[in-house]
């Protein structure tokens, strides 16, 4: 069974963004009161490729798994 890293790699990158933005976002509602729908938009949207990506792996890997013992 070989996995390729990059697919990790990859989710990594996106998870680290997104907390990058989440904790960007924190510090200027914490100093403004404020926090702008774009922010939040762009959130949702990284929050959904990291979702998409997820879902990638999983396929990934049940195909693997079930050609394994077919």
């Amino acid at each position: 069974f070989v996995i390729d890293m990059n697919i990790f790699r990859n989710l990594q990158t996106l998870i680290g963004k997104n907390s990058n933005n989440i904790n960007q976002i924190a510090k200027k509602v914490n100093s403004t009161g404020i926090i702008y729908r774009e922010d939040i938009e762009d959130l949702k949207k990284e929050n959904d490729d990291i979702s998409k990506e997820i879902i990638r792996i999983q396929n990934i890997l049940s195909r693997k798994y079930i050609n394994k013992f077919m």
